[in-house]
């Protein structure tokens, strides 16, 4: 009998991956070599290997990290709607805002609607593109819970064109850029304020029209970019913007340009 397990031990051993499975089970496991080595005789390297497993230092450790990820997981989800609960009433009151967000309502039909604007942006292929940023925030109750009681930007409304510029090595590169881009905030004591940018590098509509024109007319428009806007405010911005780009106002450019040229 003594024999046969012997025959039965050295065919075992004499298998490649048996022996180095049962190497590692002896340097990690010694007490549990023996346990094994049947385990392999029985039912085989593949049975002995997935029994292992709650054995193996390498499983052990690496299911623990999964413990630990499942657990912090947990301790993050309750800290993060304790969060939500607590900030609920503002929450509330900014979605319900949102429905009627006046950057999907009265602005956006102002740039849409307003002649000099919208003719602008039909030239050049702006795209229109509305942003809820607060939604983007309910996911990071960390950052909610920072902004909410200072400025917690909420939404974002932008009319977006392809740009062309040199990159230096005589080739023009093509860049997504936001023509005009205005922002909805709502402040610690629930007001809104609104911030508005412009990006008016190149811009030309009329190629007729002197380069010395635009540069200076561009400028213009890209100093008026402003934050901490009433709604009123913004609105008045939006219509000087409008007659900056209106054909009265290059008249008005051009008769000074005579004026000065002849000292009248």
């Amino acid at each position: 009998m003594k024999r046969i397990l012997e025959y039965k031990i050295f065919d075992i051993l004499k298998d490649k991956d048996n022996e180095t499975f049962l190497d590692k089970v002896k340097e990690e496991n010694p007490d549990l070599y023996s346990r094994f080595l049947t385990i392999i005789g029985n039912k085989g390297l593949d049975v002995a290997k997935e029994k292992y497993k709650e054995f193996d230092p390498e499983e052990i450790i690496k299911k623990n990290k999964e413990i630990k990820k499942i657990q912090r997981k947990e301790i993050k989800d309750l800290s993060n709607k304790k969060i939500l609960d607590i900030f609920k009433n503002e929450i509330d009151e900014i979605t319900d805002h949102l429905l009627e967000s006046p950057l999907k309502g009265s602005i956006l039909v102002f740039c849409q609607r307003e002649p000099n604007i919208s003719k602008l942006l039909n030239s050049l292929g702006a795209k229109k593109k509305y942003t809820d940023l607060f939604r983007k925030t309910l996911k990071n109750p960390k950052k909610l819970k920072r902004e909410i009681n200072i400025n917690i930007p909420i939404d974002s409304l932008s009319f977006d064109i392809e740009f062309y510029y040199d990159d230096g090595d005589f080739f023009e590169k093509k860049q997504n850029r936001s023509l005009i881009e205005i922002t909805q905030s709502r402040l610690w004591d629930s007001s809104l304020q609104y911030t508005i940018k412009f990006f008016f590098s190149s811009i030309k509509e009329d190629k007729k029209r002197e380069d010395e024109f635009y540069s200076i007319r561009n400028i213009t428009i890209n100093r008026m970019q402003n934050i901490r806007l009433t709604y009123v405010e913004l609105f008045e911005t939006l219509k000087n913007l409008s007659h900056l780009l209106s054909d009265e106002y290059y008249e008005d450019w051009k008769m000074e340009q005579d004026a000065n040229k002849y000292n009248l």
